[in-house]
Order: C-alpha cells, then structure tokens, then sequence
C-alpha cells in the first residue's frame, strides 16, 4: 500500500491489484472507504476471481459481464510533485487501458482523473466512471431540475435497476433531495439521475466527504442520462459519478474528473 498525505488528507492506493484508492480519510481519522473481508464474506466476489475489494476503483461502461475480469495484477505507480500516476495492466477482455491520477489541490481538495484508452482495432463508445465503495454512512444528493426545459418535455430523469424499490426504507426523498441512510438489510438498491449541482456528500466517522463531478451536457451521460448513481448493500454503498458517453477510435481516451474533499465533523 502507498500512503500520500498532504497534512490534512490522508490517502492510500493499492500497489498489488486494482485500480484501487483503499484509504481516505481526513488526517489522523478512521478510513471511510469500505474495506472487504478476506474471506469473501459479503458476497462480493465472483466465481471467476473478479473481487471488489473496496475504496474507489475505475469503471466504464457499458456494464455487462466484461467488467468482471479479475483486477489482482499488480498496477504501475509513479510519484509526482503533489499525487500519484496509478496505471492497471491492461484489459484484454474489453481492450482499454485504465489509469488514474490523484493531484493533492491547495484548497485542500483532491483532483482524482480517471482515464480509459481504447487499444481495440473498433471504434467503442463508452464513459469512463467513478465508483466509490463506502462503508456505512449516510449519503445526501440534490435532485435539482436541469436548465434544460422545452415546451411540455421531461427535465428530469430517474433510472432504476433491477427490483428497485423507489419505497425503500434506506431511501428518503425530500422536494429536490435524496438521503440515503445505511442499514445492513439485503434488499437490492441501485438508483441512478441527473444532478445539476455535481455534487453529492456522505458522513460517517466523525468525516464530512464532499464528491464533485461534471455535470455539463444533459442527455449526454449514460444510463438514460445519468451522471450520478448510488447503490445500496448490505455491507456498503457506493456513490458513483460518470462521465460523458465518448465515441472512442484505436488510441483515443476518455477522462472523467472528481474532486474529493474530506473534513473532520467533530
């Protein structure tokens, strides 16, 4: 594990698989990212080795069984003036490359660049995408309307997967806002939206953590629009943020950037 701090964050990135940031946390505090069990215990392993180990790990889309090619391949690492180049080993299975760069900011917060590269001979259009494992916590996201209104057509969107209980007990809506509050129950969650504002927040262990993203170009996110997804599980949640849908040729890449900001509550 590669420890980063600047004094006021702390941040650990895993050396021996990933893509994986393990650690965040405001200086000296407890780590907020989700953390899984060596046994597999929460049934978050797949049969065929893929494991989500935890903490913040880069995706794309499209989402299918592709996605879940074993990450346990060590990454490549190099240092810079204020962050980290973390570099995976390339994905054979859905030809891309994956890197992410973590950039320490003088305002304290964290410039987290997730990039995917297409090595493939065919043209893909994909988004590359953040997903932040978390444990326990509540989570808060505004659900404001998009600037884009014309004539009677719908300003917003809500996409649900699965068996999805708009209901569910985790899940509070109020006016233009979502709360989602962690409780270990099994019953499937994963919501997704538009947000104007880009940003969602999560608190847990005495740490405020404040989740930036882009949210230009309505329409243009997948998942029906989508530029903000949260799912729900009985060990976790993640707070996923996405980049823009991008038509890739042989050598192009995608970049989608967060910015993280950790602070102690107490």
């Amino acid at each position: 594990m590669l420890f980063l701090t600047d004094g006021r964050t702390e941040v650990g990135c895993a050396l021996d698989f990933g893509i994986r940031v393990s650690h965040l946390s405001a200086a000296g505090m407890d780590n907020i990212f989700y953390e899984q069990p060596d046994d597999g215990s929460d049934g978050l392993t797949t049969a065929d080795g893929w494991r989500l180990y935890g903490g913040h790990r880069l995706w794309n889309t499209p989402e299918d069984d592709s996605c879940y090619g074993a990450e346990d391949r060590p990454v490549e690492y190099e240092l810079c003036d204020a962050g980290v180049n973390l570099k995976q080993p390339v994905d054979l299975m859905r030809k891309i490359s994956k890197e992410l760069r973590l950039r320490f900011m003088a305002d304290g917060r964290i410039e987290v660049t997730n990039i995917i590269r297409n090595i493939g001979e065919e043209p893909v259009e994909t988004a590359a995408w953040g997903v932040n494992t978390l444990t326990g916590g509540r989570a808060e996201i505004d659900f404001i309307k998009t600037d884009s209104v014309v004539g009677g057509q719908p300003a917003r969107y809500i996409s649900l997967w699965g068996d999805t209980n708009i209901c569910d007990e985790r899940v509070t809506w109020t006016g233009d806002h979502l709360t989602a509050q962690y409780k270990d129950i099994p019953d499937y969650f994963k919501i997704g939206l538009y947000t104007r504002s880009g940003r969602a927040f999560y608190y847990n262990k005495g740490q405020k953590f404040t989740l930036e993203f882009g949210a230009d170009d309505f329409g243009k996110y997948p998942d029906n629009g989508c530029n903000f997804e949260l799912w729900l599980h009985s060990r976790c949640m993640e707070l996923e943020s996405l980049g823009k849908v991008t038509r890739l040729s042989k050598g192009d890449c995608a970049e989608h950037v967060e910015y993280w900001k950790i602070e102690p509550t107490q």
